[in-house]
């Protein structure tokens, strides 16, 4: 690997870790998020306070929009870059501790994402269900407010 090339693949990968850990903190912020503004809202209807619990619903849904898309779009990039990398690995060897491998660490976890089993399920899981699952919590709050009202 020439030394052009190992540099545009060193930043790719340095590229493709610092898209790993926003996907990971958005995922993180958004669980977290949840969790906070639901707990606000259902005490809010406890105190029967529905007009701001109305209010909660709605910020957390706007927010969790936010986040998804926020998600969705680095995940395209993360995609884009990962997809570059690999056709940098497929071309050239790597020196990995001073021997010659062909098959680098983004084309190994291809080969052993390819064997699972539930790679569907396991994509799904990670990246719409807790959106889904935080919109379909706020929306049931949301219909429970307007109804007290």
């Amino acid at each position: 690997m020439t030394i052009e090339i190992r540099q545009i693949y060193d930043q790719s990968c340095s590229a493709s870790h610092l898209y790993s850990e926003t996907l990971r903190s958005i995922r993180t912020f958004s669980i977290v998020q949840g969790i906070t503004v639901i707990t606000g809202a259902i005490y809010l209807i406890s105190e029967e306070q529905y007009l701001a619990s109305l209010g909660t619903t709605v910020f957390s849904i706007i927010l969790t929009s936010i986040l998804a898309t926020l998600n969705y779009h680095y995940l395209r990039h993360i995609r884009c870059i990962n997809k570059y990398i690999r056709e940098i690995e497929s071309e050239y060897s790597i020196l990995a501790n001073n021997k010659t491998i062909k098959e680098g660490p983004f084309l190994a976890l291809d080969l052993m994402r390819d064997s699972s089993k539930n790679q569907d399920l396991i994509r799904f899981m990670l990246n719409k269900a807790i959106f889904l699952l935080l919109i379909c919590a706020s929306l049931l709050l949301l219909i429970f407010s307007i109804y007290k009202l």
